[in-house]
């Protein structure tokens, strides 16, 4: 008996060049003996309302496109209860989240047996009501991913990100914030906070390979301090290149659940995509949550 694959594709993602490959990646499902329902992401629409499928008969997801059509794909998969297996084809821009798995849209393309795949059970993130796939994130930079126009993302790539990050440098906003984790709670002004599960954040290399495990229960909490001065904010940026976050510039910690308090609505962004502005933000640790079909690679960690 064959199983059955939802094959969801977000056309806009990337240059928009995934119609040439999905030919050749539904043939090599074929060969794998699934049948497959196609659908095609559209803006007005959630995930979910496009899939409209009965997906507890689905064995497999594959998500096309980029680290925001993962995260649709995630809520869609834990709002609807089901533990159904997902399999991820990077086509974003940054594709933070395979870059920290080190996979490849040349791999997936390639595979054509189930032996060349493996299961991995990674960690999700609950942001209030909804669910994050590697990062929450307020402050300096984080709006240069929604605010960047896709048209850009599609002609420059990485370099229109760049582009923003830098005039987003000259506007950075400290932040007061009632912090509460681990046992602790912490008052103070951040110009960002996030919390990731991933080495990789908005194209940058945040954390080393040892700092991060995907399915330990456990966040990488980093709270950067406002800087009183230039000296100040010079240090905090020379610490930030090398990785070296220490205190007094910033708050590092492993994390399972964390509760933001801030001082005025802030905005937001989970897994690169705004979602608006908030006072209370409550993260929860799902460990294992989502279980990701990927193409073996003995390079990941």
């Amino acid at each position: 008996m064959k199983r059955k694959l939802l094959l969801i594709i977000n056309p806009n993602s990337g240059k928009g060049n995934i119609s040439k490959k999905v030919n050749k990646l539904i043939q090599n499902f074929e060969k794998m003996e699934y049948t497959i329902d196609t659908v095609y992401t559209e803006k007005e629409k959630s995930i979910l309302e496009s899939v409209q499928k009965d997906l507890t008969e689905i064995d497999l997801i594959v998500c096309c496109g980029g680290d925001g059509t993962l995260n649709e794909t995630i809520n869609m998969i834990i709002k609807s209860d089901i533990k159904t297996k997902l399999s991820f084809v990077p086509l974003g821009t940054m594709n933070d989240f395979s870059r920290t798995m080190h996979i490849s849209k040349k791999q997936i393309y390639s595979s054509k047996k189930d032996e060349n795949l493996k299961i991995k059970a990674l960690d999700t993130g609950k942001f209030n009501s909804k669910y994050f796939n590697y990062v929450a994130a307020f402050g300096a930079f984080t709006e240069v991913a929604y605010d960047t126009p896709q048209k850009l993302k599609n002609i420059f790539g990485k370099i229109a990100y760049f582009m923003r990050a830098t005039i987003e440098l000259f506007k950075i906003k400290p932040y007061k914030a009632r912090v509460e984790f681990n046992k602790k709670e912490i008052e103070e002004e951040f110009i960002y906070g996030g919390v990731s599960n991933s080495r990789f954040i908005g194209g940058i290399k945040w954390y080393n390979k040892k700092d991060v495990k995907l399915d330990d229960g456990k966040f990488e909490l980093l709270l950067i301090k406002n800087p009183k001065n230039m000296i100040q904010l010079v240090k905090t940026l020379i610490l930030l290149l090398v990785k070296n976050y220490k205190e007094p510039y910033f708050i590092f910690e492993k994390v399972s659940n964390i509760k933001f308090t801030m001082l005025e609505d802030v905005n937001w962004t989970i897994d690169g995509e705004g979602i608006g502005k908030t006072k209370v933000v409550e993260i929860q640790n799902i460990n294992k949550r989502i279980e990701y079909v990927v193409p073996y690679n003995k390079n990941r960690g």
